[in-house]
């Protein structure tokens, strides 16, 4: 619970860099997720439904694995701030 407490903290408390890279970062998964719905949709169109079950794992592994840097970015960041003030 408190990895999360200084988590959000450190979303709204972040200097400009950090809330430029998390715009950043959002804007790359949109834009991902927006490529993904595609190709899903064409896959169900042409009845590719094997096609379409890995994109979906992709598309959810890809999730996993953005989240797993964003956490431990922010705990390894939030840890060194600890350390160095």
């Amino acid at each position: 619970m408190g990895f999360v407490r200084k988590s959000v903290r450190g979303m709204f408390t972040g200097g400009k860099r950090y809330h430029s890279w998390l715009l950043f970062l959002a804007g790359l998964m949109v834009i991902g997720y927006g490529v993904f719905a595609f190709g899903r949709g064409r896959f169900g169109g042409k009845r590719q439904f094997r096609q379409y079950g890995l994109a979906t794992a992709g598309e959810s592994m890809l999730r996993l694995a953005i989240a797993i840097v964003v956490a431990s970015m922010d705990y390894i960041s939030s840890r060194l701030r600890e350390r160095y003030t």
